[in-house]
């Protein structure tokens, strides 16, 4: 997970509790999908015969559900649903992107 990138953008705790387990979602998905040999901080490739594109439509067909499913848990707090939001709105175009629809 790209903790890193997220604090940057996402900086309620709330949202940002939220955002790193929709996160997690989405990774799991390529666990058996890439090797993890290299480096701890390395984005692995995928491995041998995985398609990319396949791959990553699963995942964020995992992780779009994970965001909706969880933007609730923001209450009332506007910032949380405003952070949540975008990263929904971010899953749901790459969704469209390599799922095609």
């Amino acid at each position: 997970m790209w903790t890193a990138n997220i604090n940057r953008t996402v900086t309620n705790p709330t949202a940002q509790r939220i955002v790193a387990q929709c996160v997690r979602v989405h990774e799991a998905t390529h666990r058996d999908q890439v090797d993890c040999t290299g480096a701890d901080v390395e984005r692995p490739n995928f491995r041998s015969g995985v398609d990319p594109n396949a791959s990553e439509c699963t995942a964020y067909s995992a992780e779009v559900p994970c965001y909706e499913s969880h933007i609730d848990e923001c209450g009332t707090d506007a910032t949380c649903r405003s952070q949540v939001q975008q990263e929904l709105d971010f899953a749901r175009r790459q969704k469209r992107r390599y799922c095609g629809s």
